[in-house]
């Protein structure tokens, strides 16, 4: 995914990024949901890209209500498509950005 490749580049490989719907990081043949769970228990910040079609997308709830329970926070960022004024519940309850 190119927003994973973007991340990574600009860390420098120095934080390790999980996307739940990259090849990469979960690799094929393994059971998603594990996998993403135990993503979900390393993490220590969690960032949020929304997009149209990730609002249709259950597991976005998941993971984001997952994440906001864990951390207290959550950095959600919207997408072309998508804005902020007009963000669903939970995710118009956190401060987020265009």
């Amino acid at each position: 995914m190119a927003l994973k490749r973007l991340l990574d580049e600009r860390a420098g490989g120095l934080i390790e990024f999980f996307l739940s719907s990259d090849d990469e990081s979960i690799p094929h043949g393994t059971i998603w949901p594990e996998e993403v769970k135990a993503a979900l228990d390393r993490m220590t910040l969690m960032l949020v890209f929304i997009s149209p079609k990730a609002l249709e997308s259950g597991w976005t709830y998941f993971e984001a209500g997952y994440g906001l329970h864990k951390l207290d926070s959550a950095n959600i960022y919207c997408l072309p498509g998508c804005e902020k004024a007009k963000l669903p519940s939970p995710f118009n309850l956190l401060q987020n950005r265009n």
